[in-house]
C-alpha cells in the first residue's frame, strides 16, 4: 500500500494519497505502539507464517521493521513529522529485536522464538523473509538480513540442507545442487511434504543474491557465510571477490546453477495437466482403430520429466496397472513413441 502511494505522489494523485494516508497510518500507530508487547514477558505474542506456532516469529518482526522504516520515510514526505520521527524510532527498536533470531552457535536464523515447539528453529518462513524485506539499494546488509548477506546465506544452506536426507526425491542429488524444499523439517502436515512455494522461495533468494552481487560488483565472504560459498568454489576464503576475478565467476555460475535447479524440480514434480492430474474421471481414453493395438497422441512440453499409469474402467469399477508408476522424460524437440504392455 506505501509502494502505491508513493506512486499516487509521483504521478499527480496527491488526494488519493492522503485519503490512503488515513488508513495507513492507522496500522502503522499500531504497530508503533504495540511491537513491544509481543516481547515475552507480556501477554500478547503472535502466529509464524503457517499460523501453527504462537511466539515471537522472525518474518513478523521483519516485515514490522520494514513498514515502520517505510512509513517513517513516506510520513516525511506528506509532512507528518511527528509520525515520522515515532515510526523511525521504533523502526530502530524492532531492527535491535531482530537480531535475536539469529543463533551464531548453529549459523542459521531461529525463526520461531519462545515457542517450546520441540523444533530446531529451521524454517523456510526465514527465506521468504529476507526475499519479502528485499531491499536493491540495502546491498548485502546483514542486521536487515538481506539476500546475499553472510547470514541470509548461512542460513539458506542450513535450511536447504535440512531437507536433503527426508525427502526420497531428493536421493542422490550432489550437496551443491538444489533439491526440494519444505516448510520445516519436522512438517507432519498431510505426512509433511516439499512445497513448491518454499523450492522456489528458495530459487528467489539466490536470485537476489545475483542480482546485487552483479549491481556492486564484487562477492564478500566471511567466516559467517564461508560454508555456503565453499559449496561452489570449495577454495573459497573469507575475503571479497571482485567481479573480474575468476573466483567470482565460478561462484556465481555455481549460485546459478543451484537456483535454476530449484526451479527445474518444481517443474519436473508439477502434474501435467494433459495426463489428467491422476483422476481417473478424467483420464485420456485410448482409442483402437489398431486393434489390439490401443494408442494415444498427446502433446506435452519439451525436456519434461513425468509419471503415468494405465487403467481399466468397467461398469464403474477402476483398476490401477501394478506398481511402481511408469516415468519418461520426453525430448528436447520433435515426437516420440512409446511402446509398452499392461502390467
Amino acid at each position: 500500500m506505501i509502494g502505491y502511494v508513493n506512486w499516487l505522489l509521483n504521478n499527480g494523485g496527491s488526494t488519493e494519497a492522503a485519503t490512503a494516508w488515513t488508513y495507513i497510518k492507522l496500522d502503522l500507530d499500531y504497530v508503533a505502539s504495540n511491537w513491544g508487547s509481543f516481547i515475552p514477558r507480556n501477554a500478547k505474542t503472535t502466529f509464524d507464517l503457517w499460523e501453527e506456532v504462537q511466539g515471537n516469529s522472525f518474518f513478523t518482526t521483519a516485515v514490522q521493521h520494514r513498514a515502520l522504516r517505510e512509513g517513517a520515510r513516506l510520513a516525511t514526505t506528506l509532512g507528518d513529522s511527528t509520525r515520522a520521527s515515532t515510526y523511525s524510532t521504533q523502526a530502530g527498536s524492532v531492527l535491535c529485536y531482530l537480531q535475536n533470531y539469529w543463533s551464531s552457535s548453529n549459523n542459521y536464523i531461529i525463526s520461531n522464538l519462545n515457542a517450546n515447539n520441540g523444533r530446531s528453529g529451521l524454517d523456510t518462513n526465514s527465506i521468504l523473509t529476507s526475499i519479502h524485506t528485499f531491499d536493491p539499494n540495502a546491498g548485502c546488509e546483514s542486521a536487515t538480513f538481506q539476500p546475499c548477506s553472510d547470514k541470509a546465506l548461512a542460513n539458506h544452506k542450513a535450511v536447504v540442507d535440512s531437507f536433503r536426507s527426508i525427502y526420497a526425491i531428493n536421493s542422490g542429488i550432489a550437496s551443491n545442487r538444489g533439491v526440494a524444499v519444505g516448510r520445516y523439517k519436522e512438517d507432519s502436515y498431510y505426512g509433511g511434504n516439499p512445497w513448491y512455494l518454499c523450492t522456489f522461495a528458495a530459487a528467489e533468494q539466490l536470485y537476489d543474491a545475483l542480482y546485487t552481487w552483479n549491481k556492486i560488483g564484487s562477492i564478500t565472504v566471511t567466516s559467517t557465510s564461508l560454508s555456503f560459498f565453499q559449496q561452489f568454489l570449495s577454495t573459497a576464503t573469507a575475503q571479497t571477490y571482485s567481479s573480474t576475478s575468476a573466483g567470482y565467476a565460478t561462484i556465481v555460475a555455481g549460485v546459478q546453477q543451484m537456483a535454476d535447479d530449484f526451479v527445474l524440480i518444481n517443474k519436473q514434480y508439477t502434474p501435467l495437466s494433459q495426463l489428467a492430474n491422476w483422476d481417473p474421471n478424467n483420464a485420456l481414453l485410448l482409442n483402437t482403430n489398431n486393434y489390439p493395438t490401443w494408442s494415444i497422441t498427446v502433446n506435452l512440453p519439451a525436456s519434461t520429466t513425468f509419471q503415468y499409469k494405465f487403467i481399466r474402467k468397467y461398469n464403474g469399477a477402476v483398476t490401477w496397472e501394478s506398481d511402481p508408476n511408469r516415468s519418461f522424460t520426453t525430448p528436447s524437440s520433435g515426437s516420440y513413441t512409446i511402446n509398452t504392455t499392461w502390467r
